[in-house]
């Protein structure tokens, strides 16, 4: 995933930083994606099919290119969403390809779960969809 954004025109930043003891979650950096699924003839934004239960809407905010990070094991470098399996993160881990642009730390001892999924738009379980990454340019998102 990292390679086709890089080749497409993303350019990643770095991934959000999770909540830590008294400082606060830093929210993801880079080039601005919309990620949409497409299934059965229709198209719905990532942003669509997640409610945001503090204000009943959808998501307000973007999705962001931020190309998890590289970490030294074993006297070895690594991708760390290789290992972690982060692709695209609703909460924030610090390893994620894609990141929400809101910080939301992953252990509700730190904030409580504000995201659900969106029943009404969601097809059945084990449906096949397409999901569409694309860079946006400034101004775009």
């Amino acid at each position: 995933m990292h390679a086709a954004l890089l080749v497409v025109g993303g350019i990643p930043g770095n991934p959000g930083i999770p909540a830590h003891f008294n400082e606060p979650a830093q929210p993801p950096a880079g080039t601005v994606l919309d990620i949409a699924m497409h299934h059965d003839g229709r198209v719905h934004r990532l942003q669509e099919l997640i409610v945001d239960d503090r204000t009943g809407q959808r998501l307000q905010g973007d999705f962001v290119f931020g190309g998890s990070k590289i970490v030294e094991w074993k006297g070895e470098p690594r991708y760390l969403a290789d290992d972690e399996g982060s692709v695209v993160g609703l909460v924030t881990f610090g390893d994620e390809v894609i990141g929400y642009s809101e910080p939301r730390s992953a252990s509700i001892d730190h904030a409580r779960a504000v995201f659900r999924p969106n029943g009404t738009l969601l097809p059945a379980p084990g449906t096949e969809v397409v999901l569409c990454f694309t860079v946006c340019h400034e101004g775009e998102g």
